[in-house]
């Protein structure tokens, strides 16, 4: 079982402390399944796939984010952590089936100088990139590199320099950043920011910080991955394995998120930022399945 939590932190998942058996012999409530497909998900189920294509989520966090670009219909999602794009390709396909002209705005950093998802390894893990090819071409699916003053620029068109991929645009700063999706957004009427990137507690807030504004009323921001901040802890205590899922090249322990995850910072947001107390809230409706990767992370633009 996992470490218990502070009492700020109880329960991690929605109605956790819900008793789902208790015969004498053994006691389980809904946190303690949660906990296990947590584990069994890491283990074996990240690689779920829809329309063929594997977007590096288990398989309920990725339905979840189905049903609600399906219902909602988002003209603008901004992706913050392409990897190798099969998110991305997914959300851009369910726009065009539902009818709604938008764009997915997926942005990433250039570790090493070469972008995520052109690296070699992301068409095997990508499954199938029919999906990425086409909505890349259709500009449905728009890649944007960020912090390339740092990381270099390798697209064709960007504000910082000529490179050689296609499709994709830099920004040499989060300054820019914040400029291109304010372009992106002019005109939408319901845009939604999904951050997948570091899992970094400080990252989580200045991600937040930068893209929350942009998220319309009854909309949503959500931090991805709530769940590693105790999953990490077991991970360390326990000695189970835990595939590298960041981009290609990166190495990155489990270790590094505990109290430093992203449940840290949804934390440290709803503790500090003016911006998250006053705009938002974190909606345990919208997990309407329990069992995902992101345990508090719906937050709910008011």
């Amino acid at each position: 079982t996992a470490a218990d939590l502070s009492d700020g932190q109880q329960p991690f998942y929605r109605d956790g402390n819900q008793v789902l058996l208790d015969d004498g012999s053994q006691r389980l409530t809904i946190d303690h399944v949660a906990f296990g497909y947590e584990l069994l998900a890491n283990k074996a189920a990240l690689g779920a796939k829809l329309f063929g294509v594997s977007a590096s989520q288990d398989p309920i966090s990725l339905a979840q984010l189905q049903e609600y670009i399906w219902d909602a219909r988002p003209d603008l999602v901004v992706e913050i952590g392409t990897e190798c794009g099969g998110l991305a390709s997914i959300m851009a396909e369910l726009q065009q089936l539902s009818g709604t002209e938008g764009l997915v705005l997926t942005v990433d950093i250039s570790p090493q100088g070469y972008a995520p998802w052109a690296h070699e390894h992301c068409e095997s893990r990508r499954g199938d990139s029919t999906l990425w090819q086409r909505h890349l071409a259709n500009g449905r699916l728009r890649p944007l590199l960020r912090d390339t003053r740092q990381w270099g620029c390798p697209c064709e068109s960007g504000i910082e320099r000529q490179g050689s991929l296609p499709y994709c645009v830099c920004a040499s700063t989060d300054q820019e950043l914040e400029q291109i999706v304010a372009s992106a957004a002019k005109g939408a009427e319901r845009i939604m920011v999904i951050d997948d990137s570091s899992h970094f507690k400080d990252d989580v807030v200045i991600n937040f910080e930068l893209l929350a504004p942009f998220v319309t009323r009854g909309s949503y921001y959500v931090v991805m991955d709530t769940r590693l901040d105790r999953l990490c802890e077991t991970v360390r205590r326990l000695g189970y394995p835990l595939s590298n899922g960041f981009n290609p090249g990166e190495q990155v322990k489990c270790d590094y998120y505990i109290d430093n995850g992203p449940a840290a910072g949804v934390a440290a947001l709803f503790r500090e930022s003016a911006l998250a107390r006053s705009k938002f809230r974190i909606d345990r409706a919208a997990e309407r399945m329990v069992l995902g990767s992101n345990p508090g992370g719906w937050l709910h633009a008011l």
